[in-house]
């Protein structure tokens, strides 16, 4: 990794530094996560995805009962529940802040998600079309993705 590419992880930088160079991200991941976090971080960016009463849901996230009440003012429009039940901060996940990240490289990791959540959908749901949105503006919460599936 080039310095320019991890001009924002302040964190990795620091330890880079301390190896005098000539380590990436992977060494990172090796040293300081395991395969515990490893897969954690698998099934964020390859999520597992479920169909409930032919509405395609993010496996980890959904709740039964948030369905059910949701389900009563949009059951009508299934591509509004989905984008309602399926949309997940980064904020909620992840604190910039905390780790001196630039505000840009969330978006950049929202843009590597929503790339793997659609090859996700693609996967799991071949005869569907759908797609990953992400939001990130003055009425966002963060960088916010939004899965959803396209409905006839």
């Amino acid at each position: 990794m080039s310095n320019e590419e991890s001009a924002g992880l302040p964190i990795f930088e620091a330890w880079r530094d301390g190896f005098g160079g000539g380590v990436g991200l992977w060494d990172y991941a090796a040293q300081k996560g395991g395969a515990t976090l490893a897969l954690a971080f698998a099934s964020l960016f390859w999520p597992r995805l479920i169909d409930v009463d032919g509405c395609v849901f993010l496996a980890e996230r959904y709740d039964p009962d948030a369905h059910r009440q949701w389900l009563e003012s949009l059951s009508e429009r299934p591509e509004a529940l989905e984008r309602t039940m399926n949309h997940v901060h980064l904020w909620d996940l992840f604190d910039p802040a905390s780790e001196g990240i630039a505000a840009k490289e969330l978006d950049r990791l929202a843009e590597v998600i929503a790339q793997t959540w659609r090859a996700a959908l693609v996967d799991q749901f071949p005869n569907r079309g759908g797609d990953v949105e992400i939001a990130n503006d003055d009425e966002s919460y963060g960088p916010t993705l939004t899965l959803f599936t396209t409905h006839a």
